[in-house]
C-alpha cells in the first residue's frame, strides 16, 4: 500500500527547483516493497526519484507530475500520482545614469539591464520613470532634459526602472543622479557717472545678477585705470582723473560656492 505520497518541496516552485518525490509503502505479507517514480512534464516522462527543473524547458503554469508505482512478488501493486505547478519567476533589472552636464540643465539618461530565467533568450520588456528629490513624477522621457524647476544644485534627481516578464511579473531598481552646481550670471554692471567731467572725483560700480539654483548672488569688483589694475576692491573708487582716462569695473558674480561670469 502506498501512502504519505510528497513532493519536495511542495511550494514555491520554479524553473530552477530541484524537486523530490518521495512515498512510504507497506505490504500486508511483510514483504520489503520499495516505490519507483516517474515524473511526467507535457509530454515527456522522466524515471528517477527527483528531477532538476533546471535542466528542463519549463514555463509558469506547467504542471509537474510524480506517479509512484509499488509492486510486490507477488504482484500486487499500488500507485498514486501527486503534482506541482511552477511559478513565475521574477526579472532581475541594474539601473544606471549616464549624464551628458551634470547641472540642472543636463541631459540625462537611464538603462538598464534586464534578465528573466523564465523567457531566455527573451528579455523583459523595460519602462523608465523620473522622480525629483521631492519624488514627484517628472515623466518617462528617456533621455531627460533638465530645467532649474526640476532641481538645484544637491538635489538628486532618480530613475526607477521597471522590468516586465511575459507573465507580467515585475521588478524594479533605483539609479540616481546629484545635480551639481551651476555658477551664476552677471545680468547687468552699471558704471556711474555715465558721463564723467574732469570735475569728476568718484565712480560707482553697480551689478546685479541670477543663479539658477536659487542661491544668492554676490559680487566682486575689481578697477582698472587705463588697462592697469588698481587696489581698490569696494564698489566705489575715488581720486582725481585726467581727462581721456578709461576707468573700468569689472563684477564677478559668486553664488559662495563658485564665481561666474
Amino acid at each position: 500500500t502506498l501512502s504519505n505520497l510528497v513532493i519536495t518541496p511542495n511550494s514555491n516552485i520554479t524553473s530552477s527547483t530541484s524537486l523530490t518525490c518521495s512515498a512510504d509503502v507497506t505490504d500486508d505479507d511483510g514483504e520489503v516493497v520499495a516505490a519507483s517514480f516517474e515524473w511526467t512534464v507535457g509530454s515527456n516522462t522522466y524515471a528517477g526519484a527527483s528531477l532538476d527543473l533546471s535542466t528542463l524547458s519549463v514555463i509558469p503554469g506547467d504542471q509537474i507530475t510524480c506517479a509512484a508505482n509499488a509492486t510486490d512478488s507477488y504482484g500486487g501493486y499500488d500507485n498514486d500520482t501527486i503534482s506541482v505547478t511552477v511559478l513565475n519567476t521574477l526579472p532581475t533589472i541594474t539601473a544606471s545614469i549616464t549624464a551628458n552636464g551634470s547641472t540642472n540643465t543636463g541631459e540625462l539618461t537611464c538603462s538598464a539591464t534586464a534578465e528573466d530565467a523564465d523567457d531566455f533568450p527573451a528579455s523583459p520588456s523595460v519602462s523608465y520613470e523620473w522622480f525629483d528629490a521631492s519624488n514627484q513624477s517628472l515623466g518617462s522621457s528617456n533621455p531627460l532634459q533638465l530645467d532649474p524647476s526640476m532641481g538645484v544644485d544637491g538635489d538628486v534627481i532618480s530613475c526607477v526602472a521597471t522590468a516586465t516578464d511575459a507573465s507580467g511579473g515585475t521588478a524594479s531598481d533605483t539609479a540616481g543622479h546629484t545635480i551639481t552646481n551651476t555658477p551664476p550670471v552677471a545680468t547687468s554692471v552699471l558704471l556711474t557717472p555715465t558721463s564723467p567731467t574732469s570735475q569728476t572725483s568718484s565712480f560707482n560700480c553697480s551689478a546685479s545678477g541670477t543663479d539658477s539654483d536659487g542661491d544668492s548672488v554676490t559680487f566682486t569688483t575689481a578697477w582698472f585705470l587705463d588697462g592697469q589694475p588698481l587696489s581698490e576692491t569696494s564698489d566705489q573708487l575715488s581720486g582725481s582723473f585726467d581727462v581721456g582716462s578709461l576707468i573700468v569695473c569689472q563684477a564677478t558674480p559668486s553664488d559662495g560656492k563658485t564665481d561666474g561670469q
